[in-house]
């Protein structure tokens, strides 16, 4: 696939989620996954970063993950409890519906 002639990296990263069912509506949160993936590609593409920094990139994300992932819900980082105040947050909030972990207001 990669092979391919004139291939970017983003079309790349496109056919390969494709090719991997993630933008399924079938696929977990129905193919959210895959557009999520893509537009985190898209940006980071943009940005011009080498394949190099953009493994780093990729690898702090993974960690910011892990740590978050092993903490007590709910956060209690300032950087996270304004986040979910934010328009992010609460459309997300909105979007998904109550549930145990993201109540509005919290």
């Amino acid at each position: 696939m990669k092979e391919d002639e004139g291939m970017t990296s983003t079309k790349f990263a496109e056919k390969w989620l494709q090719s991997h069912g993630l933008f399924d509506k079938d696929s977990d949160y129905g193919g959210m996954v895959g557009a999520a993936v893509l537009d985190v590609w898209k940006l980071i593409a943009s940005q011009g970063h080498s394949g190099f920094s953009a493994q780093i990139l990729f690898d702090c994300l993974h960690e910011i993950n892990k740590e978050y992932s092993s903490s007590d819900w709910p956060p209690t980082s300032p950087i996270w409890i304004e986040y979910w105040k934010g328009p992010h947050g609460q459309k997300m909030i909105s979007d998904t519906g109550s549930s145990n972990i993201f109540e509005k207001g919290e």
